[in-house]
């Protein structure tokens, strides 16, 4: 996994004002903000395709685009957990293994090295579309 993603992992649970979160943000040109009142807001790199998103000022999900979106670009390069853009989701379970949950908009799993939960989301045709990575289940 890409250092710049394990950064971002390690982050989970973490405030704001913490100052690793502020050291990440400053390092990795977290430039772009979009605030989704009343809770929610996303600081992350258009061109790095990758968002943190913060919940009532904490980091509760780190978010990858394997495709573009209006406001995001796809990440550069490989995807983390050893996926790659384009892949489909029998690719993907394949890869992974079997998810504890699926349908056809979504894998769901739970990944102990880093400690994490995983949703793989696809597009209409199937393949990866984004990566959602948050803290395990308490």
């Amino acid at each position: 996994m890409s250092s710049f993603i394990y950064d971002l992992i390690t982050l989970l649970g973490k405030k704001s004002d913490d100052p690793e979160v502020v050291r990440a943000i400053e390092k990795h040109q977290l430039n772009d903000v979009y605030d989704d009142p009343p809770l929610w807001r996303y600081v992350g790199s258009k061109v790095k395709g990758t968002d943190l998103l913060f919940e009532e000022e904490c980091v509760v999900d780190v978010q990858v685009h394997a495709q573009a979106t209006k406001r995001r670009d796809a990440i550069p390069g490989e995807l983390p957990f050893g996926l790659k853009k384009g892949m489909t989701q029998r690719q993907v379970h394949a890869e992974l293994g079997t998810p504890y949950e699926a349908d056809t908009h979504d894998s769901r799993y739970r990944i102990a090295n880093p400690a994490i939960r995983l949703l793989v989301a696809y597009d209409e045709s199937g393949v990866v579309r984004y990566l959602s990575i948050a803290p395990p289940e308490v």
